[in-house]
């Protein structure tokens, strides 16, 4: 690498690092190779390895709040939008598996009930289920907001669990067509005001 790495590439390339190893099987000298850079520079950003991680999948948490911002906020009709919010998520997902089992891990094997991913998913939530509440109003927006909530974990486990041999979904969410059919139908659900 030519030029001197910043703070942001050693992030970027941690993210990389994550996607390509796992979080659980990433070391220091991955991530330095990765960066293009030695131990010591990893070490004077950011302190230790866990702080580097911690750091890089913040990262990409404020990305993901700051991108379902620009979609839910465009001047459209809000089933268009959500399935835009869908797709999106869909595609990221399935971009970077590592990444979200990276988010997971905690607050699903270890029982964690603080933290990052819990904070900025429950802002997601007030995010997603307010536009929704706003545009039908007298629906319970505790209601909305679960389903919600199912929507987004019901298609995160169809892309994590995808790649497992023999997986018990039945589809390939990676198939266009089934993708499509996903997406529609969760969108429906949400927007359903019969509930």
């Amino acid at each position: 690498m030519k030029e001197q790495p910043t703070k942001q590439h050693i992030l970027i390339s941690t993210i990389n690092a994550i996607e390509k190893h796992g979080v659980h099987n990433l070391t220091t000298r991955l991530i330095a190779e990765e960066a293009g850079v030695n131990n010591a520079a990893l070490h004077y950003y950011f302190g230790t390895k866990e702080e580097l991680i911690n750091e890089a999948l913040v990262m990409t948490l404020q990305n993901w709040m700051e991108d379902t911002n620009e979609i839910l906020s465009r001047p459209l009709d809000l089933r268009v939008r959500l399935t835009a919010l869908l797709e999106y998520l869909t595609e990221g997902s399935m971009r970077y598996p590592n990444i979200i089992r990276a988010h997971l891990f905690d607050p699903i094997m270890n029982c964690a009930s603080e933290g990052t991913f819990l904070t900025l998913y429950a802002f997601w939530l007030d995010r997603v289920s307010g536009e929704l509440t706003s545009e039908q109003p007298g629906r319970d927006a505790n209601l909305i907001r679960f389903e919600v909530h199912g929507a987004l974990m019901g298609l995160l486990m169809a892309i994590l669990l995808q790649n497992i041999p023999h997986s018990p979904l039945g589809l390939n969410i990676q198939d266009t067509h089934h993708q499509r059919e996903v997406i529609d139908r969760l969108v429906e659900t949400i927007l359903d005001d019969r509930h």
